[in-house]
């Protein structure tokens, strides 16, 4: 898209620093979603005053169309959509960008993270994404595409591995695939969003499933990585729900 290829984006980068309060980051997600936000805008903002405040990057945002209002303004204050899904992307990647950075700065509370995961300790993964999710950007009303990025930015922060999004193997796509650099181990993860709390440990079985009967393992396979996991995994707002199993 030409969005996502010729702009810097700065823009977005600034909103998503700024946005350090809850109600802020609600606002980002909410408009991700689809839907809108209403804003009390500054038309008349002069360039040295954009730092001065989160408002005035809403009011920047809009001014150069990374926002566009929704219905007519009354008193100056506009209800706001992201204009269509190239930029819509764009706060996606970013805020995909932002979380990576950040859990780069807590590296050692990782390390039980990435062990668990090489060794198929379920209650442990699980354990660990709670309180990250608890703790990071609330996926308000979110669906799979943020949970499967959420994780991606998370797992690559690792050294030690490769990981790999919606990567052709065996009868389709896995949704994350992870090996490491020796390839002694790997491992695949395939992510559900779960509606309904009760069915997570349904759906992560359902998980499992999907990923052996589509044989998701078979570029593992191909490089002869022999200690492998499955992960069916289930998210529902801030919670998560666990199932490995390890392929003989």
């Amino acid at each position: 898209s030409y969005w996502l290829n010729t702009s810097s984006n700065d823009m977005v980068c600034q909103l998503i620093d700024k946005a350090n309060d809850g109600t802020s980051q609600t606002e980002i997600e909410l408009l991700i979603e689809g839907k809108s936000i209403t804003k009390l805008l500054n038309d008349k903002l002069t360039h040295n005053e954009i730092d001065e405040s989160i408002e005035n990057v809403w009011s920047l945002l809009f001014m150069t169309g990374y926002l566009t209002m929704k219905s007519a303004p009354h008193n100056g204050v506009y209800e706001l959509v992201i204009p269509n899904r190239e930029v819509r992307q764009i706060y996606i990647d970013k805020i995909s960008k932002w979380f990576k950075d950040k859990t780069r700065t807590k590296m050692g509370t990782l390390t039980d993270l990435y062990h668990a995961f090489e060794t198929g300790d379920a209650k442990k993964i699980k354990e660990l994404l709670d309180e990250q999710l608890l703790y990071t950007i609330s996926y308000h009303d979110s669906y799979e595409s943020f949970y499967h990025g959420f994780l991606t930015a998370l797992l690559g922060t690792c050294l030690d591995w490769y990981v790999s999004s919606n990567l052709e193997s065996g009868k389709g796509r896995s949704d994350i695939k992870v090996e490491r650099k020796d390839r002694k181990r790997g491992f695949i993860i395939e992510v559900k969003d779960t509606k309904e709390e009760q069915n997570l440990d349904r759906d992560c079985l359902e998980a499992i499933k999907q990923i052996r009967e589509k044989d998701y393992i078979a570029s593992l396979r191909r490089y002869r990585v022999k200690d492998i996991w499955i992960y069916g995994m289930a998210f529902h707002s801030k919670e998560c729900r666990v199932i490995a199993e390890h392929m003989d």
